[in-house]
This record gives structure tokens, C-alpha cells and sequence, in this order.
């Protein structure tokens, strides 16, 4: 506890890991998932979000995104094997930790596949940040959603992707 770690899921999914050091394995704490912008990877988790400081009585995870993309940098994509990946880590997880509560923060694609993911497992979420973000056309968000804790953060002069993505 206390420190960033890495490891790979049992399928090869690469990532950095924080367990604060308060964690009580009967009391469990909440997960947070921190899911990279395009072509990035674990790295930039801890690099914005200082480890013990970022949510810091959470389990913090930093996974690679779960497609590489050929120049050692990854994406999460709106593929059923992007969403499985990343849903086996979670298993894991839940299998090695007590988690209480499962939250999600993206940056830019990450955002994109964090309201993805809720979509698809909303049960298994209780929250979601998303920054520089929007929505995938096809991302199942009806009321089987309508439980989920949502966050939108956005600047208004982002060149990348449109304020209004987030607005709509």
C-alpha cells in the first residue's frame, strides 16, 4: 500500500496500480479506473493525478488503453473487445480487492469509452467523469443509466474535441 505499482492483467492488459495505505481489506474502498486520451498510455494516470492525493482513500487504476496502436502508445476503442478487456480487469480486481463502489474518470477517448463502459455494465458503475469529453454515437445510455453519478468537464476553446460534444 501506499505506493504505484504495475502489472498486467491475465490477458496482458498493462497498468499502474495505487492502494492507499489506510486500505482495510474488510472494509474495502472504492476503485477508480483513470482512462487515457488518444495514443497514450498508464503513464499519464499518475503523471496528472498525483497518487495519494487523486482520490485518495480509492484503489486507483491507470490501464493501458486496450487496443495498442502499432508506436507503443494504446487507445480504448468502441469495440465489444475494448469493453471486455478492460471488464476482465475489473473482475480481476474485484476478485483481489473488496471494492465498494466502482467509479470511472476519462480524458478525451478515455471519456468516450468511460460513458461506454457505464453503458454497457450501468450495475456494475456508480460513477463517471468525463473530461473532454462526449459520446459515442451508440453508447447505451437510457435510463438503465439514470442511477449513474455523472461529470462533465470542459474547456470552451478545446481544439481537439468540441465543447460541444460535451453540450450535446
Amino acid at each position: 500500500t501506499g505506493k504505484v505499482y504495475e502489472a498486467q492483467s491475465r490477458d496482458g492488459l498493462t497498468f499502474h496500480y495505487y492502494v492507499p495505505k489506510g486500505y482495510d481489506p474488510e472494509r474495502g474502498a472504492n476503485l477508480t479506473f483513470v482512462l487515457h486520451g488518444s495514443n497514450l498510455d498508464r503513464r499519464w494516470g499518475f503523471a496528472n493525478h498525483a497518487a495519494g492525493e487523486f482520490r485518495a482513500d480509492d484503489i486507483v487504476v491507470c490501464p493501458d488503453g486496450t487496443t495498442p496502436n502499432g508506436s507503443g502508445g494504446a487507445n480504448f476503442l468502441q469495440a465489444r473487445r475494448d469493453l471486455d478487456r478492460l471488464h476482465a480487469l475489473h473482475e480481476e480486481l474485484k476478485a483481489t480487492f473488496r471494492v465498494r463502489a466502482t467509479y470511472l474518470y476519462g480524458h478525451s477517448q478515455g471519456s468516450f469509452f468511460a460513458f461506454l463502459y457505464a453503458g454497457t455494465w450501468p450495475d456494475e458503475v456508480q460513477g463517471v467523469v468525463g473530461q473532454a469529453s462526449g459520446v459515442w454515437i451508440g453508447t447505451p445510455m437510457g435510463k438503465k443509466c439514470h442511477q449513474l453519478a455523472i461529470v462533465l468537464m470542459h474547456g470552451t476553446a478545446d481544439p481537439v474535441v468540441p465543447y460541444g460534444q460535451s453540450v450535446g
